[in-house]
């Protein structure tokens, strides 16, 4: 067969590898290793991979990452898929793009087909594993018979290599013949909505990597789109002895990992950033530290779905907040804004109606720490004039320091901005969050900037905060109205988000439960004196 001989052409013989490799101990010891390391590449098995993965970023692989690697094989060799699920920044797609190229060293006749969430992400990678294979030193060391072949195609529209140890029109048949890749690029990476992964069969590898984001998981509606583009377009194209990886993190339930781990047709491997009795898996780049300062950049919801891949907790009600003394917020100097979430109803009657969503309006003033201090607000259902008139309240009140309001266009707010934006002197300021649901808005945003002291609640007794404080407090199961507003007013003040209080040295209270809401105003106040 035409396959067996790729597989048994050898630059070197064992013999030869030995004798130089003993010549060069004596000269080079580091240089010895790396020829040690070549021929250990050289075979398509995980020690090959490891070798292959340190000659290339010159360092080993992380040692929970070699799970991974073990697992594509295994699966591989019972004709099964393998399911990647890890933290995020546990490098899986590093791992997985060294991967790819090392099978096309070993099986430059094959096809790979690499999908992603979008085709520029896609095209990205493929790009990396081709610089790869066209400039990497070591590649050339390794595989140095893989070259380019750039008449066939080397670009986004799929990367073409040849093996130079044969006659090109040799080459050109076993591509060709049922071993090869037949009529698919060598290498190409898409979007999972694109319609170029019809009728593609990878007969080397295929590899699905992060196809959900925060748009295809918003509502039910959009995560059976992702389904059904996975058991429709991607699953056909799989080829039996193909490598078969799902590589990801999970979102929401239901999502398409959940899906391949239910068909009982993957081998499954799961690396939260801890292990067992709460000890990092990878110490060296995510150590307690960096766990926590991660754990508060990403809030304990996200945090929990990102790294420690735990979606019950992350599905845990009420977000975490602080509260600030209400006698303390000076409207007078700090500056000030406001941010809204529409709504309202055209008959006076029909605000006694329980299917009305609230007009919630509220506003708060940035403290001399660059935080941003929630003042008070209107959170009620109401008509469309009396809507007006509580837009306009604010700025009356807080004129010389009130900068605007953040005015949500989504759904109705589109129209009612439309009307609004014709009142003279009204200073409001649109914007769209698009395709992310409330929830997602909630969790990835207003959770970290809550549970950081970077938004802080006043704990005055007002109808509009009793109404944020029980919202938020039992979150997402009540009215969500006045937590979109409190969104909308957060981006009203984009420098106060972006601070970094830890190197500023501003005290931050220790994160507690939602119910414990300790503000951390004493302890500034006893650092002011």
């Amino acid at each position: 067969m035409i396959g067996s001989k790729l597989l048994s052409k050898k630059e070197l013989t064992i013999e030869q590898m030995k004798a130089e490799l003993l010549e060069k101990a004596q000269k080079n010891p580091e240089e010895a290793l790396k020829l040690f390391m070549r021929g250990g590449a050289q075979k398509l098995d995980p020690r090959g991979y490891f070798d292959f993965y340190e000659l290339i970023m010159g360092k080993p692989v992380p040692p929970h990452a070699k799970e991974w690697v073990e697992v594509l094989f295994e699966a591989q060799a019972i004709n099964k898929g393998a399911i990647i699920e890890a933290f995020r920044g546990s490098t899986k797609t590093t791992i997985e793009n060294i991967f790819i190229a090392f099978l096309m060293g070993h099986m430059p006749h094959k096809s790979y087909l690499l999908i992603q969430v979008g085709d520029d992400i896609a095209e990205n990678n493929t790009a990396q594993i081709a610089n790869i294979i066209d400039h990497h030193p070591e590649w050339k060391q390794v595989f140095p018979h893989v070259v380019p072949d750039r008449d066939q195609g080397w670009g986004a529209g799929g990367y073409e290599v040849k093996d130079t140890r044969y006659d090109y029109g040799e080459w050109r048949r076993l591509c060709n013949s049922s071993e090869g890749k037949g009529k698919d690029p060598g290498l190409i990476g898409l979007g999972y909505k694109s319609r170029a992964v019809i009728g593609k069969h990878p007969t080397g590898g295929l590899f699905v990597d992060d196809i959900h984001d925060e748009n295809n998981t918003a509502s039910q509606r959009e995560l059976n789109g992702v389904i059904d583009r996975l058991t429709g377009t991607i699953f056909p194209t799989m080829v039996p002895g193909a490598f078969i990886g799902i590589v990801g993190t999970r979102w929401v339930e239901g999502d398409a990992l959940e899906y391949c781990i239910e068909t009982g047709e993957f081998l499954h491997v799961r690396t939260p950033v801890y292990k067992e009795g709460k000890v990092p898996v990878w110490p060296e780049k995510f150590d307690e530290e960096e766990i926590d300062k991660q754990r508060k950049l990403a809030g304990q919801r996200e945090f929990a779905r990102m790294y420690l891949l735990d979606l019950e907790a992350a599905d845990e009600d009420g977000l975490i907040f602080y509260t600030y003394p209400h006698s303390e917020i000076n409207t007078v100097q700090w500056p000030g804004a406001g941010g809204c979430d529409y709504a309202s109803v055209m008959e006076e009657a029909q605000k006694q109606s329980k299917d009305r969503d609230y007009f919630a309006h509220l506003w708060g003033f940035k403290d001399p720490y660059g935080r941003i201090i929630v003042y008070d607000g209107i959170v009620e259902k109401c008509t469309q004039l009396e809507a007006e008139r509580n837009l306009w309240m604010p700025q009356e009140l807080y004129g010389r320091t009130w900068s605007h309001t953040e005015f949500e266009m989504d759904g109705k707010g589109e129209d009612a901005y439309a009307v609004f934006r014709r009142q003279p002197g009204l200073r409001i300021r649109p914007f769209k969050v698009g395709h992310v649901s409330k929830r997602r808005r909630h969790e990835i945003h207003l959770a970290p900037w809550l549970e950081n002291g970077k938004i802080l609640i006043s704990d005055g007794d007002t109808p509009a905060l009793n109404h944020l404080r029980k919202a938020l407090k039992k979150w997402p199961h009540w009215h969500l109205d006045a937590v979109d507003a409190l969104y909308a007013l957060a981006r009203a003040f984009p420098e106060a988000l972006v601070v970094d209080q830890y190197s500023e040295g501003i005290p931050i209270p220790k994160i507690r439960r939602r119910l414990k809401t300790e503000s951390p105003y004493a302890a500034l106040a006893a650092r002011s004196r």
